[in-house]
């Protein structure tokens, strides 16, 4: 390829690195055992996330920043080994902007209160997510002057962070209780994509390379309120911000 081909091609690619999804850490359901009649809770969430980030292609040197974008399906199985501590393995689907299809995610994580005063309770969190199998296409372009390289891309991540999170429970009858909750969170994000370009006409492989990507912030702020209707069923919806502006909503089921 010539270079006066790959500048042209370059901001394409560009705009392709930019779409990589790359879950936040979630803080999970602030209900513990005691506050449920059940040992298991089915909880399924959307959410609707864009955030700040970061990659270098190995290639050019150059370094990009951007605006990842993305919506997911997510289903958690949480369950309660004590009073006070609950642990959650995740399935879900990422839908990342611009991509051929939807990728699969995994991951788990755990939670535990520890402490409380005046009501409020303080709990500590850990938890990591991988995604594997995200793909983009660009086709290539023949005219009579040049040929321009199409572009395959498959892009894969793992992210794990802490977080803090404090809560205050309001009755509001006998069973109904109002939960706002608010905290911060530290994720890292640990990613790379594999870029391959062809000509169209010959498929011969133009250029291989390989591009690492690393969120802009590790911190993000958290808020949210769940309604926990009786000890069975609820509903819960956060939001995160600074480098990220993320919305969750989601209703779970104790059994």
């Amino acid at each position: 390829m010539s270079r006066t081909c790959f500048t042209r091609i370059l901001p394409g690619l560009a705009g392709s690195l930019l779409s990589l999804s790359a879950p936040a850490l979630d803080t999970a359901l602030p209900f513990y055992g005691d506050d449920l009649d059940a040992g298991i809770t089915v909880e399924m969430l959307v959410e609707d996330m864009k955030r700040d980030i970061r990659q270098q292609e190995a290639f050019t040197g150059e370094t990009f920043d951007g605006e990842q974008q993305e919506k997911r399906l997510i289903t958690r199985l949480t369950g309660y080994p004590t009073a006070r501590i609950q642990v959650y393995g995740l399935l879900g689907l990422v839908n990342s902007e611009d991509a051929d299809n939807s990728a699969p995610m995994l991951g788990g994580g755990i939670r535990a209160q520890v402490g409380s005063m005046d009501g409020f309770r303080l709990s500590a969190l850990a938890g990591g997510y991988w995604v594997d199998g995200i793909e983009y296409t660009s086709p290539g372009v023949l005219t009579p002057f040049e040929e321009f390289a199409a572009s395959h891309r498959e892009e894969s991540y793992y992210e794990w962070g802490l977080g803090l999170v404090i809560d205050r429970a309001w009755w509001m009858t006998a069973q109904t209780q109002l939960v706002p909750f608010a905290g911060m969170t530290w994720s890292m994000m640990q990613a790379d994509g594999k870029e391959t370009f062809a000509y169209p006409t010959t498929g011969r492989i133009v250029h291989d390379d390989q591009v690492d990507f690393e969120d802009d912030s590790p911190f993000a702020l958290v808020g949210g309120l769940a309604l926990l209707v009786n000890r069975n069923f609820g509903l819960r919806i956060e939001g995160r911000f600074i480098d990220q502006t993320s919305l969750s909503a989601g209703l779970f089921f104790s059994f």
